[in-house]
């Protein structure tokens, strides 16, 4: 079930990248003016375009992403609970969803843009909407939780504990 819900997590996200490039070609859509808007961007970089002036930084981004999708993945058969399953699918469709757009375009495709006051926000994506929702998720349980981090790891933990 992890697996179908990362593929429809990976769909989402890369169908409305799909029609953000269709629909935004134009210009922004303001949403809620002065607060929300679609706005299409590219960023050939990390999180608010990290690496992206680098030549190298889009391969080296794209195999980081790799390593870490599949040991995501891993981690997702080992794990136990809902909690941690949750945790690994949300991380783990974001980083495949965005990892898809390095691979085939050399950039990543963002568009939903927020402005707090005089502050506007990087522009992201669905994609990074799941890995931060993840992330966040894995935090608030670790600290309430102190077996959370066992429940991702299945066993490993326990094994390394009776190898000492």
């Amino acid at each position: 079930m992890a697996v179908v819900t990362i593929l429809i997590l990976v769909v989402l996200d890369q169908y409305s990248k799909a029609l953000a490039e269709y629909y935004l070609a134009e210009g922004a859509v303001k949403i809620i003016p002065g607060f929300f808007e679609l706005e299409l961007t590219w960023n050939s970089g990390a999180a608010w375009n990290f690496l992206a002036a680098k030549s190298w930084g889009i391969v080296l981004l794209s195999i980081s992403s790799l390593l870490v999708s599949a040991v995501v993945l891993f981690y997702l058969g080992r794990a136990h609970g809902l909690k941690a399953k949750i945790v690994l699918v949300l991380i783990a469709a974001g980083g495949i969803g965005n990892l898809i757009d390095r691979i085939r375009f050399g950039r990543v495709t963002d568009f939903l843009s927020f402005t707090f006051g005089s502050y506007k926000f990087p522009v992201f994506n669905l994609a990074d909407t799941f890995v931060t929702i993840g992330v966040i998720l894995a935090i608030i349980f670790l600290l309430l939780d102190h077996s959370f981090i066992e429940q991702i790891t299945g066993s490993i933990i326990s094994e390394i504990g009776d190898a000492k």
